[in-house]
């Protein structure tokens, strides 16, 4: 079990989508089923005060999906995310709904002001809310593991098939922002470009020899110089990686871990470039 908590999971952040159809689940499900005692409840515009819980379901969730990750950067970093991160991440969603909507009871239908019954409340929530939460996670993560593995599998048939170029092997030369510094290589000795703010990292093979060079540019100019080159490929926000520099393919949740033929290298392929990293292996 512990093992399995550890495992990489996907984080899924910056979602009003997800925020607006919680909202509007809680919404339905109170007007529905009218539980925790709604049902006794005999007041005025009883459907704009169930609507109300729906809206602070909304703001909770939009609040944790956009202004949490800006306010606490160093937690959301999906590398580091893991099974046991998501568990935590959906239970303070669940936490901070009722905490709201404990406080939204209060002041519209004169429910108790009491911490005795807060914390009772908080408690039942908890253990409601543990169990499901952790099986559909832990299901969740399987099927995308279970998915990518096999993903993997077939692209790692495929790499016996060279990856075609528009142009042959040859020199490379990589320019700075400025148009005066640059890294001057061969298209099949990239290894990859690594992007670390307004900075890249390129590594490259010089006689068997891995050598790795910092210039001043973004990711997205250096991409702009190498769109003619097939072989190199924008695997993630952050890398490039040279498809023929690739040893294996291995899967995860979260994506593609890439292995690298010269040293023990791995280059991510984030959920957002699987399907194109699989399109080029396709056309290959």
């Amino acid at each position: 079990m512990t093992r399995i908590l550890k495992n990489p999971y996907p984080l899924h952040l910056y979602s009003w989508k997800k925020a607006i159809t919680l909202g509007f689940f809680i919404a339905f499900f109170l007007f529905a089923f009218q539980p925790f005692g709604l049902h006794t409840l005999y007041i005025e515009h009883k459907i704009w005060v169930i609507l109300g819980y729906g809206f602070i379901t909304f703001l909770a969730v939009g609040f944790n999906q956009h202004i949490a990750p800006l306010l606490f950067p160093s937690i959301f970093i999906e590398k580091q995310w893991t099974v046991f991160s998501q568990i935590i991440w959906l239970l303070w969603n669940v936490f901070l709904i009722t905490i709201l909507n404990y406080c939204y009871s209060i002041y519209v239908i004169d429910f108790p002001n009491d911490l005795y019954i807060f914390l009772r409340f908080l408690l039942y929530t908890f253990v409601t809310a543990i169990f499901p939460l952790v099986i559909v996670t832990i299901l969740s993560h399987n099927k995308k593991l279970a998915k990518n593995l096999s993903h993997a599998s077939q692209l790692n048939k495929k790499l016996t098939h060279q990856v075609s170029k528009k142009k042959p092997d040859g020199e490379l030369i990589i320019f700075a922002s400025n148009r005066k510094d640059n890294i001057t290589t061969t298209i099949s000795d990239l290894m990859f470009i690594e992007s670390i703010g307004n900075y890249a990292t390129i590594r490259w093979v010089d006689n068997e020899k891995i050598l790795e060079k910092t210039i001043r540019n973004t990711l997205k100019d250096i991409e702009k110089q190498l769109v003619d080159f097939d072989s190199m490929f924008r695997s993630h926000k952050a890398f490039i990686v040279n498809l023929n520099q690739i040893k294996e393919v291995n899967g995860n949740a979260q994506g593609y871990k890439l292995d690298l033929k010269n040293g023990k290298i791995q280059v991510p392929v984030s959920r957002n470039h699987i399907k194109s990293f699989s399109a080029k292996f396709d056309k290959s």
